[in-house]
Formats: C-alpha cells, structure tokens, sequence
C-alpha cells in the first residue's frame, strides 16, 4: 500500500502511520500452538514451570499438603505464564507436599495421576515433589524432582494415538540428573501395565542404561519400543549409535516421533542452539500403540530410574522437520535459566514494522504486518479514554504477511489506539485519526 492522503469530508488526516515494535517480552508461540498450526496438534501437554498454549489458564498441577492431607491447584501467574510459585510456597509453608495430579493442558483431559502396579513393580508408584527450583526468564518455578520408585500414568486417555498412527513428544529436563535403570520414560505405553511385544511402546527415555548407546558416557535421549531401548536404527536394542550425542546441556530437549513407517529422535539445548538428529529411518517393529501414557515409569511400571521434568507434550499425527525446529525455538524464547526478565527474542522483533492504512473512501483500516514464524497475535481497538471499541484480529497466524481490516463505517470521528499483541504480551501500539 502507497504511503499518501485521501482527500474528503473527512478533512487532513494521517493516512499511513508506520510503526516501528517497541518489543515488551516478546517470545514465541507456546509449544503445543506451533504444533497445532503444523497440523499436529497436542493431545497430552504437561508442565510443572508454565503454560504450553498461549491461551491455556488452568492448573498445571495438585499438591497435596503432608500436614493436613489438604490439595491445593497451581496456575500459571497469568494466561499463558509461568507457575505461580508463591502460591505453592504460601500453601505449604511449614511443612511438604507432593504432587497428585499433573494436569493435561490439551482439551483431551489426559491427567496423569500416581501409577498404578505393573508386572515388574506390582505395587503404586511414590508421588513426586515440585521442588526442583530453576529461574525462567527471571522467575523462579518449580521443575518435578523424580526419584526412583516415582511414577504417572493414565490408562484411560483420549484421542491418543493408536495401532500405527504417526506420533511425536518432546520434553525439556535437567541435563544434569538422570539414571542408568529402567525406565525413566514419558510417551506412549499398554493400557494393561504389562510389557508387550516391541512396538506396543513409543515413549522418549533419558539416562543411560543397558541397552542402546550412544555416543560418549551418556546420558542420551533414546526410545523405549518395549523389549529395548533404541538409541537410533532397526536392528537390535543394544547397538550403539555415535550420532546420539552424550547430553551435557543443563536444559536439555529431546524429541521423538514415528509414523508408520519411520521413527526419529532429536535432541538440543533448551537455551540455544540447533536442533539434532540422532537417527531417521526405519522402526525396529510394526507399531502396535496403545495409547496409554507414562512418566517416569516403564510400560510394565519398571520404576528403578528418576529424572527432574520440566515439560513435555504429546501429539497426535507426526510433526515435519520445519514444526520440530519452530518448537526448539519457542523453548529457547522461554528463557530457561535466565536470571533476568530479558529473553533471547527480545533482541529481534518477531514482526516487520506494522503499518496502518486508513482509507476514508470505503471507510476501512488495514494493519498489515509479517511474521518470521507462526505466533499468536491479537489487535484490539481503543478510544481515547481507553474503552475497548473492536477486536480486529486473534489467532495463530502462520509465517508471512497478513492484513487486519477494522470496518469504520459506525465510528464516530476522534483519535483511536491500536494494540498489536504476540502471544499476549505487548508488540506494538499506534494511533488511528478518524476525522471529519
């Protein structure tokens, strides 16, 4: 759109503003958004730290206080934001709790609660702690400290993948602490607690262990199929595979996701970095999922290993190479171990500068603007004494350029503000002049 005046009953008037952002921690989409807008969308989304929707606003997780045996729900501070962590100090000061429930943040409602008895360990799991304490961009929260014996599971889920359908997870977790047992595993298990056949699981393991290896000493992001631990290729469990690098990162992300015929593990460092792929290609079974889902824990409850985990998501369909990055990036735009409010992503606007076109002829203004990649964006009309007049936009919006159109036909004259939002944190704001 040309930048110039439009002459008419309206009088002089600004017709094109050109706004540069004032960036006010501005970070990627959430996780479980970019998987939705890659067309795999989340079906089990779990973190201790924060929100994975941009949206999401319920709990995250149920402590049960040790004093009185009273349970208490922690949310994020805000839509989309970090675990309030006061409210889980304030509600167990004096005494310690344990967590009862990690809360799905999908709209598929797969809770996970205290596992039950399995073939190998017969008896429920131990509950674990949100006690592992980390700063994400400035603010402390609480990662879920693992120890051995402790364990989740749901039996009964939702819109989980099944038989061969294509699946991914990812999960971020202390790089630092892990085990050499079985099975400190998050995914897809039996729904019977038994172990099956090689191919009735799909679940991401960390540690190191007996079977598969990798590069180094570990300890490496693998796949547990049941009846072995894979840390890449078709053939036997106990190969090793050079590609999958030890893990030295503190926050590290692993990813693990497999289609009919393909299975890929990747992982990467949650603070910077590219993401890796430790091997793409043939599964060792035909996929035989049941859809149950696990953490900490074995399909058949072998729980001799522990972990601290931060978040983690299941999706339904297996996510493209392109989603897979875009994820790593809205991790690290999370600000995993920063001490202070400033994030990767603020240094480089997510958007070109926004430019606004008001066009009194057909009384109509237009915002248009690009994205690097896929966010969540909103504007909202202003009057002069701050009421909200319109909503113009609000959604996820893919990579590219996109207008806003506000239709100005009922709009009495006088000056407006619009704000742009990206994951519901301020972008940018500007004025509208509608005049006569």
């Amino acid at each position: 759109m040309s930048d110039r005046r439009y002459g008419s009953r309206f009088g002089v008037m600004l017709a094109l503003v050109v706004f540069v952002a004032v960036q006010q921690k501005v970070t990627a989409a959430c996780p479980c958004d970019v998987y939705n807008t890659g067309g795999t969308p989340c079906v089990a989304a779990y973190s201790t730290v924060r929100a994975l929707f941009s949206s999401y606003y319920g709990p995250l997780y149920q402590v049960n206080r040790a004093s009185d045996k009273t349970t208490m729900n922690i949310y994020p501070v805000d839509t989309g934001g970090l675990a309030n962590l006061a409210a889980q100090d304030s509600f167990l000061k004096g005494t310690t709790g344990k967590v009862t429930i990690i809360y799905d943040q999908s709209s598929e409602g797969n809770n996970v609660k205290r596992a039950p008895g399995g073939t190998e360990v017969n008896h429920p799991d131990s509950l674990s702690t949100a006690s592992a304490k980390i700063t994400v961009a400035g603010q402390s929260v609480y990662g879920l400290y693992m120890n051995a014996g402790d364990g989740y599971r749901n039996d009964t889920t939702k819109g989980m993948p099944t038989g061969s359908k294509g699946q991914g997870i990812y999960e971020v977790v202390n790089g630092k602490r892990y085990g050499g047992a079985c099975c400190w595993d998050f995914g897809n298990a039996e729904t019977n607690n038994s172990a099956g056949a090689t191919g009735t699981m799909d679940a991401l393991f960390f540690g190191t262990g007996y079977w598969g290896k990798g590069a180094g000493s570990g300890p490496w992001f693998m796949g547990d199929f049941e009846a072995g631990v894979w840390s890449g290729g078709s053939g036997s469990s106990s190969a090793t595979n050079t590609k999958d690098s030890s893990i030295t990162y503190p926050y590290a992300v692993g990813m693990l996701k497999s289609s009919a015929s393909n299975y890929a593990i990747k992982f990467g460092n949650a603070q910077s970095g590219k993401l890796n792929t430790a091997y793409s290609g043939n599964p060792p079974a035909v996929w035989k999922l049941q859809g149950a889902i696990v953490l900490g824990i074995g399909g058949d409850n072998s729980n001799s290993s522990y972990g601290t985990f931060y978040e983690g998501a299941i999706t339904s369909g297996q996510p493209s190479d392109t989603t897979d990055s875009l994820v790593l990036q809205s991790i690290q735009a999370a600000g995993y171990g920063l001490t202070t409010a400033t994030r990767p992503s603020e240094a480089k606007s997510p958007a070109s500068p926004f430019r606004v076109c008001y066009n009194p002829s057909n009384s109509r203004a237009t915002i248009v603007y690009a994205l690097q990649d896929a966010r969540r964006v909103s504007i909202n009309i202003y009057n002069s004494q701050g009421r909200h007049v319109a909503e113009v936009a609000d959604g996820v919006f893919s990579a590219g350029g996109h207008e806003a159109v506000w239709d100005t036909k009922r709009v009495p004259a006088g000056v407006y503000i619009w704000k742009l939002s990206i994951d519901r944190m301020t972008g940018a704001t500007g004025r509208i002049a509608i005049g006569e």
